[in-house]
C-alpha cells in the first residue's frame, strides 16, 4: 500500500488484538481478565480497533467477564468500562443475544454501593440506549430507570453520577 508503516502498524494491533483475547480463553484468572479489559478499554478509543476488538471476539470476551465474575468488585468495574467503549462498534444482534442490558444492571444491582460502578454502568446504559432505540425498551422493562434513580440519590454529593445519570435517564425517555 501507500503507507506501509500504517498498514505493518494496524496489523501488529490486530494480531494483539487476537493474542489478548485468545489469552482470555485460555487464562481465566482475575488478573488477566482485568489487564485484558483495561487493554480493549484503552484501544477502543479509536474507531477501527474498537470494530476490530468486536470483530476479533474480544466483545465476546468482555460480555464473559461480567457474567464470570459477579463477585468481583474490581474484575467487574474494569470489565464494564470495556464494554461501555466497545458498544457502538458491536452488533446490535450481538448485545441483544447476550443480554447486555440485564448484565449491565445485574453488575451494578451486586454493587450497587460502589460509586464507580455505577457511574461506568449509568454510562454504558447510556451508551447502549442511544445505540439502538430496542435497548431503550429493554432497559425500562428492567429497571434501569429507577435503579439510575436510585444511584443518583444514593451518591447524591457525586457530581459525575448525577451527571451521567441524567444523561443516561434523557437517552432512555428520547427518540433516536
Amino acid at each position: 500500500g501507500a503507507f506501509p508503516a500504517i498498514e505493518m502498524m494496524l496489523t501488529r494491533h490486530e494480531l494483539l488484538i487476537g493474542a489478548v483475547v485468545e489469552c482470555m480463553f485460555k487464562f481465566k484468572s482475575p488478573q488477566v481478565i482485568r489487564a485484558a479489559c483495561s487493554f480493549f478499554r484503552n484501544l477502543s478509543l479509536d474507531n477501527y480497533y474498537r470494530f476490530t476488538i468486536c470483530n476479533l471476539g474480544g466483545i465476546g470476551r468482555v460480555i464473559d467477564a461480567l457474567r464470570d465474575f459477579t463477585n468481583d468488585e474490581t474484575t467487574s468495574c474494569k470489565a464494564i468500562m470495556a464494554l461501555t467503549n466497545l458498544i457502538s462498534g458491536c452488533d446490535i444482534e450481538i448485545l441483544c443475544s447476550n443480554n447486555v442490558a440485564n448484565n449491565i444492571l445485574e453488575t451494578m444491582t451486586v454493587f450497587k454501593e460502589d460509586l464507580l460502578i455505577q457511574v461506568n454502568g449509568a454510562d454504558a446504559i447510556w451508551h447502549l440506549a442511544s445505540r439502538d432505540d430496542s435497548f431503550k425498551d429493554i432497559l425500562v422493562e428492567i429497571g434501569s430507570v429507577q435503579h439510575l434513580s436510585a444511584a443518583m440519590h444514593r451518591f447524591i454529593i457525586s457530581e459525575q453520577m448525577t451527571k451521567v445519570g441524567i444523561l443516561s435517564l434523557w437517552s432512555l425517555s428520547v427518540p433516536q
